[in-house]
């Protein structure tokens, strides 16, 4: 089950400012046993954001400043036997920013700052039970993160833009880290429907995403940098070609990417050993470094009654570290080799507007238990390679049907009916294992969705 909850508010006290307000907060809830019979599990996450922002537009200058809030939980609760364990995961953040841009017939200036308090709450079982000696104290992070940036867009002629800039960034928690990464962009159009980019930069994240790869389900939690985790850093190029055919009614887009990453952390431990086995958080990650490259390809039509596009991705991102002297290598945990997307819209009238969305991607990696016993009332398990098998590719066919109803009173308002998953596709998230006569175990998915779902929205405009 899920819900999600958005309010908004904009308003304009002049012509030239405008204050808005937002707040959004979503949740998501499932259950399911692993190991039937001998573990059950339930697992609830979700994020909260909150934001002021005000923005004054006059002349050539521009300001935008913001107050914002951000939040993120995951709980997972665990049960074997007579004992039980509850891990916990949360990060807060607090944050201020502050932009100004200017504007002249040569180019445009734009520079600001930000600051940012992380209070961390990384994952740490607490267990109950026969097992309680297992349960870990937790360890809240706090971190403060900022940065200062500048960059500056200048046409050199009428074909040639250069975009550069800088931002520079600090980060403490416990340990203080600074960050300088360039960044710059030479845009070359070619009459007007050929454009040419070319981009190169350096990028620093003081944050981990971390989680478990034995299974699909969303159970990552973060880690700030420290004295044991220094900063991710990765140093990226990539080359793109934009081509507007056919009187400009199609436009293709092109765009290759190589990067070099450092200091990618990864979590190697799994859900069943925190009922069994001391927990240590640093003994459960491996530090290595890694690739991401790939290919964009996008076929867009922009004109006429039927409107979309087809776009393709591929794409690779190898990890490695060493381990007892060897070379160990591994995909990342959301590497899609493949992804397939096609969106068309079709405006039938100025009332009735029909919508299709198909979608293909090749299933993430994950790690493969491999066999596992009964010990008394205990489940022992062993894992496979980590990231060693993906999931099923993930099909998807969604449906939409909208109807522009007459005004009342000049508010204009119209009705959409909608179909999420409508060829019934099968989608796996994750396994259950279930055992057969004691020890033998057989894996069976599980579907976040085996249905279509029908939706009615209803939108009012004033």
């Amino acid at each position: 089950s899920f819900y999600d909850v958005n309010v908004g508010m904009l308003y304009k006290p002049t012509e030239k400012d405008h204050i808005s307000v937002d707040y959004f907060q979503g949740c998501d809830y499932t259950d399911f046993d692993i190991l039937t019979h001998m573990i059950s599990s339930s697992l609830e996450w979700g994020n909260r954001t909150a934001s002021v922002r005000w923005e004054r537009h006059g002349g050539m200058f521009t300001q935008k400043h913001m107050l914002y809030y951000s939040a993120y939980n995951s709980d997972l609760s665990m049960g074997q036997a007579d004992s039980h364990a509850y891990l916990s995961a949360n990060i807060h953040t607090l944050g201020a920013k502050t932009e100004q841009s200017y504007m002249s017939n040569c180019g445009f200036l734009t520079w600001g700052g930000e600051i940012m308090r992380h209070i961390i709450n990384p994952q740490a079982p607490q267990v109950t039970g026969p097992l309680a000696e297992v349960s870990t104290p937790k360890q809240v992070q706090r971190a403060t993160e900022g940065a200062l940036y500048m960059q500056a867009d200048i046409m050199l002629n009428s074909a040639v833009e250069l975009i550069g800039g800088i931002r520079a960034s600090s980060f403490y928690n416990a340990s203080w880290y600074l960050g300088f990464d360039p960044r710059v962009t030479l845009r070359y159009q070619l009459s007007g429907i050929t454009t040419w980019q070319l981009t190169a930069g350096s990028y620093t994240q003081y944050l981990h995403q971390v989680g478990f790869s034995s299974n699909g389900l969303p159970s990552e939690f973060w880690i700030s940098s420290n004295q044991q985790i220094v900063p991710q850093r990765a140093a990226k190029v990539s080359l793109a070609l934009q081509q507007d055919v056919w009187d400009k009614r199609y436009r293709i887009s092109v765009e290759s990417y190589f990067a070099r990453l450092t200091n990618q952390v990864e979590y190697k431990g799994n859900a069943l050993g925190l009922m069994t086995e001391v927990y240590d958080l640093n003994a459960n990650l491996v530090v290595g470094s890694g690739y991401n490259y790939g290919v964009d390809v996008m076929l867009q039509k922009n004109f006429g009654q039927l409107t979309g596009w087809v776009s393709y991705s591929w794409s690779r991102a190898p990890r490695s570290f060493v381990r007892k002297g060897e070379l160990v290598s591994y995909p990342s945990v959301h590497n899609r080799e493949h992804d397939l997307n096609v969106v068309a819209n079709w405006k039938v009238n100025d009332k009735w507007n029909i919508s299709a969305t198909y979608i293909y991607a090749t299933g993430t990696p994950y790690t493969e238990i491999k066999n596992a016993y009964l010990l008394g009332e205990n489940g022992i398990v062993n894992y496979g390679a980590h990231n060693g098998m993906r999931y099923p590719p993930l099909t998807r066919l969604d449906l939409g049907v909208s109807r522009q109803l007459a005004p009342i009173r000049g508010i204009e308002h119209s009705v959409k009916f909608s179909m999420y998953n409508a060829l019934f596709a099968k989608n796996s998230i994750s396994y259950n294992y279930h055992s057969i006569k004691g020890n033998l175990i057989y894996k069976r998915p599980i579907y976040l969705f085996s249905t279509a779902i029908p939706s009615i929205s209803y939108f009012v405009n004033f």
